[in-house]
């Protein structure tokens, strides 16, 4: 049987009786999947009223921007971030967790860990979008390498493949490493896969028609889906392998192995 933990906070002075909260984790990928659906359906509505109807009206510029996939700081990439921290959150819990049990593979968690933190930052602060200028500029790529980005991206995708090979065929159940394999690869072939051809696409066409606005709208809902998919994969393993999580109003929280 696998440990079972309980998240305790307990009232110094004067003790309360501890609630215990039920998450189900259909419902929140349900509802992150509907509103990824909402953001790409809004977004395709907007341009396709840009480009083919030729709607202007005051503000209707801003409002396009506000929901274009396609840029940053705005409410997709707001969605974005919130979903990659939340993914965050949950593999720091889990990987406090491991490190209390003192669980060989716990170094894994804690790299995710880090890996999810550093794309969640990467979301606000368009790093890659640099990184892929530079890179460019200075190797002179265009084509399928037109977001240069990819390239040292691949690489290190194929370097945490290797290392991470353990841990994924021999540590965790069957069940949890198919779901982490289905949202890594909604996830890699949205990023990298429809990068690669949009990045095709805007070297010998451009960015001003509606074909892009599909793209980027396939690429980011892919992204968006693989997030909110392994975010399931997290609760679901959180529910079946680490036990149950009882909260209660108080200044102390320990963690207690039952």
């Amino acid at each position: 049987m696998p440990s079972r933990y309980y998240l305790i906070a307990t009232q110094m002075k004067r003790p309360k009786p501890l609630n215990r909260i039920h998450i189900n984790p259909a419902r929140i990928f349900k509802f992150l999947f509907y509103v990824t659906g909402s953001l790409i359906f809004i977004n395709i509505f907007l341009q396709l009223l840009y480009y083919k109807l030729h709607v202007k009206f005051p503000g209707f510029g801003t409002l396009r921007l506000l929901f274009n996939v396609d840029f940053e700081k705005n409410i997709p990439t707001l969605f974005s971030y919130l979903i990659l921290l939340i993914a965050t959150c949950l593999l720091a819990i889990i990987s406090y967790v491991k490190r209390i049990n003192t669980d060989k593979f716990e170094r894994h968690w804690w790299i995710i860990t880090g890996l999810f933190f550093f794309l969640a930052t990467d979301e606000i602060l368009e790093s890659h979008e640099y990184l892929a200028i530079v890179l460019r500029k200075t190797f002179h790529l265009s084509g399928i390498f037109w977001y240069a980005w990819i390239i040292p991206f691949t690489i290190l995708i194929f370097l945490l493949i290797i290392y991470f090979y353990r841990f994924i065929f021999f540590y965790l159940p069957s069940e949890i490493r198919n779901m982490f394999i289905i949202s890594g690869v909604i996830y890699i072939s949205g990023s990298l896969g429809m990068e690669m051809i949009g990045g095709y696409y805007m070297s010998e066409v451009g960015n001003e028609n509606m074909t892009w606005i599909i793209l980027t709208s396939i690429e980011e809902g892919m992204e968006m889906i693989g997030i909110s998919y392994f975010i399931y994969s997290l609760l679901i393993y959180s529910q079946k392998y680490l036990g149950s999580v009882l909260i209660s109003a108080g200044d102390e929280i320990s963690l207690i192995k039952k």
